[in-house]
C-alpha cells in the first residue's frame, strides 16, 4: 500500500516526556491526558454517546494538514469543529494554566477501530479556542478482554506502519504514573509516534500507546491520538518552567 510520506518533513527528537505547560507531546507524557481519562472514567463521564462508525486507518495523513483525525483541519474553532463532525462536543473543563480546555463528554466524536468501540474520547481546544488534540481510549471491559485489546493494538500498529512507514520514534518499557485518589499508580507503556511539520512550522503527531497500570487491579489501556502544536512555543514554555523550578 502506498506510503503517504512523499513531501512531509519528518522531525525527530521532539518528544519531551514530561509535563509541559502548553501541549501534550506524548499521550503518556503528562497528567493531562492519561490521568484525566482515567479519572473521568471513574466518574462515569468519559462515554461514547453516539456511534460514528469505523475509523479509516488509511486516511490519517494529508500533505497540507499532516497527521489528522477524520480528515479534520487543525486549529479550527469550536463551531467549525462541531460542523465538521456534525457533533456536539459538550462543555470543556480547564486543562492547563495557559487556558487550554479538555472536553470529555462528547457526542459523535469517537470512532471505532477495526470494529471495536472505544471506551471514551477526549479532545483539547488550545488557549485560543482552537482544536489541537484528540484521543481515543480503549480498555478491558465486558466487551473487550486482554487478548482482544492486545490484538487490537498489534493489528492497528501493523496497519499504521503499512500506510505511513516506521514510526518516527518508539519508546519501549516506558515508566508511566498518575495520582489515583492521592495514591500514585505506576505501570509500563509503549509509545509509537509519527511526527511531521507543517508549512507554518507547527508539528502534527499521531501516537499509538499501550499501557498497563499496576495495583490491586491491573488496568490495561490502548490510547490512539493526534495533536498539533507549535514546537517553538512549547520549548519556550518548557524553558520557563525549568527556570522557575531552579529558582
Amino acid at each position: 500500500m502506498k506510503r503517504k510520506s512523499t513531501i512531509r518533513k519528518v522531525i525527530c527528537g521532539i518528544a519531551l516526556f514530561s509535563m509541559t505547560a502548553m501541549s501534550m507531546l506524548s499521550l503518556t507524557a503528562c497528567r493531562g491526558t492519561l490521568a484525566t481519562a482515567m479519572e473521568e472514567k471513574e466518574k462515569n463521564k468519559v462515554v461514547v454517546k453516539e456511534e460514528v462508525g469505523d475509523l479509516d486507518l488509511t486516511t490519517l495523513y494529508d500533505d497540507t494538514n499532516g497527521y489528522q483525525y477524520r480528515n479534520t483541519q487543525w486549529l479550527i474553532p469550536e463551531n467549525e469543529l462541531e460542523k465538521a463532525w456534525s457533533a456536539d462536543i459538550g462543555d470543556g473543563q480547564p486543562y492547563t494554566m495557559q487556558g487550554d480546555m479538555i472536553y470529555t463528554e462528547t457526542t459523535g466524536v469517537a470512532a471505532s477501530i477495526n470494529g471495536v468501540d472505544p471506551s471514551g474520547a477526549s479532545l483539547i481546544m488550545d488557549s485560543s479556542g482552537r482544536y489541537s488534540q484528540i484521543m481515543l481510549q480503549f480498555e478491558i471491559n465486558e466487551n473487550l478482554n486482554s487478548e482482544d485489546l492486545s490484538s487490537l493494538f498489534e493489528t492497528t500498529k501493523e496497519t499504521l506502519i503499512e500506510n505511513y512507514g516506521e514510526p518516527t520514534e518508539v519508546i519501549d518499557d516506558q515508566d508511566v504514573s498518575y495520582n489515583d485518589k492521592n495514591n500514585v499508580r505506576t505501570g509500563k507503556g509503549q509509545t509509537l509516534k509519527w511526527d511531521c511539520t507543517l508549512d507554518n512550522g507547527y508539528v502534527t503527531s499521531m501516537q499509538l500507546v499501550t499501557i498497563t497500570m499496576n495495583g490491586a487491579q491491573n488496568i490495561s489501556t490502548m490510547l490512539f491520538g493526534f495533536n498539533c502544536y507549535d514546537p517553538v512555543a512549547v520549548s519556550s514554555m518548557a524553558a520557563e518552567q525549568e527556570s522557575l523550578l531552579n529558582e
